[in-house]
């Protein structure tokens, strides 16, 4: 017997997993665009225009580089 099968979100007759609220990605058109006049319209990010600086690290100086460590997050690390 498969465990999974006592699952709430196991549909058996589609033979699936189902959300039980519906899909989040199931949106009309209007819904649609409302998030697109919302991202159109929201308030500006300085760093989208800006840009973020850039610093030489071999450049910096030890008293200027204290505290400014890079971490790098990738993919898995979220």
């Amino acid at each position: 017997m498969r465990p999974y099968l006592d699952s709430p979100q196991y549909e058996e007759s589609r033979n699936r997993f189902e959300h039980p609220s519906g899909y989040r990605n199931d949106k009309g058109f209007f819904e649609l665009m409302k998030m697109a006049g919302a991202f159109l319209t929201r308030e500006k990010d300085p760093a989208e225009t800006n840009g973020f600086p850039l610093r030489d690290p071999g450049q910096e100086t030890s008293e200027n580089a204290a505290g400014s460590d890079v971490v790098w997050i990738g993919h898995s690390g979220l």
